[in-house]
This record gives C-alpha cells, structure tokens and sequence, in this order.
C-alpha cells in the first residue's frame, strides 16, 4: 500500500447486487471454476437477470482462450455495468488460494486503470470468506470504492 493513496471507501449495502449502488463504472464480482459450470448461487441470482454473463462464460469455457487460474472475464451488462468473472476454482470446484489472490489482484488493476468501484455479493463471500480481507487489502486500500451487498432473502 503506498502512504500517499487515500484508501477507498468500504460500504455494507442491505440490496441485491443486481443493482449497484454509486455512479461510475461498477464491476460485479463472480467466481468460476475450470470444469466450466456455472451452477452456484450467485451464477443463477445474476443470470436470472443478465443471460449474457453466462453465454461468455460458456465461449471462454469453450475457446480455452486465456483460462488459466487467476484470469479473468469480463462482460459489458451496461454502459456503466460489467460483470467480472475470475477463474479461482478448480476442475473439483475447490477455490484455490493462489488463484484468488491473482485474481484479486488482476482485479484491483483493472479497477484502477477503468477508474471503476467494485461490487461484491456476501454470497461469495460465504462461499470463501478469504475473499474480503484479500479485497479490503488489495483494492480498498488502494483508493478503489468497495461495496459488499447483503442480498435479501424472501
């Protein structure tokens, strides 16, 4: 972290990620595997609401191109709206700790180059609670604004 950055602002949100809060380019974190399933909890909750995530999920799947652990995908839901997909899991559905950290840190990158705020739903989070303490210390602490969503439940 370098001393002269101000860190980014870390908000908890009481809505769904579907629709992300601040203006601005938002990018919504997903997590894949590499046996090309898109099946969990948050992959149906953002397909429900945008199909194209899971139609660029299958091409990358598909095409092989750049899927390697740590990479990540990005698809343009909106002007101001993308979804970003970072490959931490592997054939077995494990998460794989030196993946998410690349991909963590692939992502605060892109976040700072795009000049973006990143979104994360707390179903993630559940599914690997590693994930917010590698975000708050690799995005928020360099200048990047950080939502984590607590999705209603009915």
């Amino acid at each position: 972290m370098n001393k002269f950055t101000t860190p980014g602002r870390v908000k908890e949100v009481n809505a769904s990620v579907l629709s992300p809060q601040n203006a601005g380019l938002r990018l919504i974190v997903n997590a894949v595997g590499q046996d090309g399933k898109f099946e969990s909890k948050l992959d149906l909750l953002l397909t429900k609401q945008y199909p194209k995530i899971r139609l660029d999920q299958r091409e990358w799947y598909a095409t092989q191109l750049n899927f390697k652990p740590g990479q990540l995908n990005t698809t343009a839901l909106a002007s101001d709206c993308w979804s970003v997909s970072m490959l931490v899991k592997d054939k077995a559905g494990k998460v794989d700790p030196k993946s998410l950290q690349l991909g963590v840190k692939k992502l605060a990158e892109l976040a700072k180059y795009e000049n973006a705020s990143v979104h994360v739903s707390n179903i993630l989070v559940e599914e690997m609670p590693e994930l917010k303490t590698l975000v708050l210390e690799q995005i928020a602490a360099n200048g990047t604004n950080v939502y984590f969503y607590n999705e209603p439940t009915k």
